[in-house]
């Protein structure tokens, strides 16, 4: 089902597999993954990492990974928020990109946030809807502006010499955290 999977406890892992240019900025204001101390049970920040094939059954694999992680850290508190928000955007790059193509997820925690982040291969920048009331879908990013602190984008090449993906994330504050 998914190709690649590593538990580490690394700052910005994926970020450097995907982009090499630390100096950019994600369009939702936001700040960088590296500060804070660990969470509970931990000896510095947190990171797992996933790489899942783009299939319908990606976001109920994206969960379960972030339940399992979640609860390993002893960050029960924020699970089921980490749930929804990274189902819907493993969900929106599933949506975007091509079959044969592959969705990196990565969850990092600190003591006072837990950040998530979800990378595809369509460049496009993804924008936030107001939908009709009857609509059945498209509500997914307005879901996360809501419920997370900070949420943004950032190209990344997945290709050398190519910004032919982006990165979509988002950062919660855990328990007691202030917002």
């Amino acid at each position: 089902m998914f190709a690649v999977v590593k538990g580490v406890r690394a700052r910005h892992a994926m970020r450097d597999e995907v982009d090499q240019d630390r100096g950019r900025e994600g369009t939702g204001g936001g700040t960088d993954p590296d500060g804070g101390a660990a969470p509970p049970g931990g000896d510095g920040p947190r990171a797992c990492l996933l790489t899942f094939a783009s299939l319908p059954s990606t976001p109920r694999w994206a969960r379960a990974l972030a339940r399992d992680t979640l609860r390993g850290w002893a960050l029960d508190s924020v699970t089921e928020t980490v749930e929804l928000l990274l189902s819907e955007l493993v969900t929106n790059a599933v949506k975007a990109g091509a079959p044969d193509a592959v969705v990196r997820v990565a969850i990092r925690a600190t003591t006072d946030r837990v950040r998530i982040e979800v990378a595809d291969g369509c460049a496009g920048s993804p924008h936030v809807d107001d939908p009709d009331p009857d609509t059945e879908g498209g509500r997914g990013l307005l879901l996360v502006s809501t419920i997370s602190a900070e949420w943004g984008t950032y190209p990344v090449p997945l290709r050398p010499g190519k910004a032919d993906g982006k990165v979509v994330w988002c950062e919660i504050p855990t328990a007691g955290a202030p917002s």
